[in-house]
């Protein structure tokens, strides 16, 4: 599992910036190194709402009693305390609705695919706790399913919308990352490429010199841009490199080829 949200974190960058994720290896210790801010910020959220149900659960528990229909005597407070139990118990609709108005208004429509899986869990989450609660305040104790297959399938379901959840926020996070580099890739290591063959290394910002005299390198190119090296090859960005235009060079290191660092 970590291994897949590595994965997934590191396609989204190398898709950002432009090239396949094969061509970045950076083997399973660095798929489950990147799983780790992938998954951090989610587990966080999860033990804090974990933590805020455990402390309000026994006054939720007391104010669903309270507000039992057949204990109120006002129709408007009837009403009110019926219309919370139905919201609650269609929360696996309400709340994707609620996020999906939010994403698309209030804020980008990018984050819906985030609040999509989100939101579900959630609302499948509070409706199951609506029964839960009804039956607490009927019989005093939880549903008699509990244990039952439909407690499978409800652990199931949310298992797999947090799954999807994480892996969207991986994907976004990736998508940051490469944003973020982007911003400042000019302040990597400076590549200058020598070659003994014309490697036809054309983009915005490349320099390329061919020298008359004889050497063992005859093409210099410069303009270039450290993104990562990997299995023996480098991958570089021309100073031109744009979202519209995003070149990326894998340059395998060899006897052909000779390269200096520059800052």
């Amino acid at each position: 599992m970590l291994f897949y949200f590595g994965w997934s974190r590191q396609a989204a960058l190398t898709e950002y910036i432009g090239f396949p994720q094969a061509e970045w290896d950076t083997g399973t210790s660095g798929f489950l190194l990147d799983s780790v801010s992938a998954i951090f910020f989610p587990i966080v959220v999860g033990l804090l709402v974990l933590i805020g149900w455990r402390l309000v659960d026994p006054a939720v528990r007391r104010w669903y009693r309270a507000t039992e229909p057949e204990r109120l005597t006002s129709s408007w407070k009837r009403g009110i305390g019926l219309s919370t139990r139905a919201l609650l118990l269609l929360s696996w609709l309400v709340v994707p609705a609620i996020a999906w108005l939010i994403t698309h208004s209030a804020v980008d429509p990018g984050w819906w695919q985030l609040a999509e899986p989100a939101s579900l869990a959630a609302g499948v989450l509070l409706a199951a706790y609506g029964v839960v609660l009804a039956r607490h305040a009927e019989t005093g104790s939880g549903p008699t399913w509990w244990s039952s297959p439909t407690w499978l399938l409800i652990t199931g379901l949310t298992v797999a919308l947090l799954f999807w959840t994480v892996h969207e926020f991986a994907v976004i996070e990736g998508h940051g990352e490469a944003a973020q580099f982007i911003q400042r890739f000019k302040d990597q290591p400076g590549i200058t490429l020598y070659s003994h063959d014309d490697l036809r290394m054309v983009a915005p910002g490349i320099r390329v010199t061919r020298y008359a005299s004889p050497g063992a390198y005859e093409f210099r190119y410069q303009g270039l841009h450290l993104f990562a090296r990997s299995g023996g090859r480098l991958l570089l960005l021309p100073d031109g490199w744009t979202f519209d235009q995003p070149y990326v060079f894998v340059i395998r290191e060899d006897d052909q080829v000779r390269i200096e660092y520059s800052r």
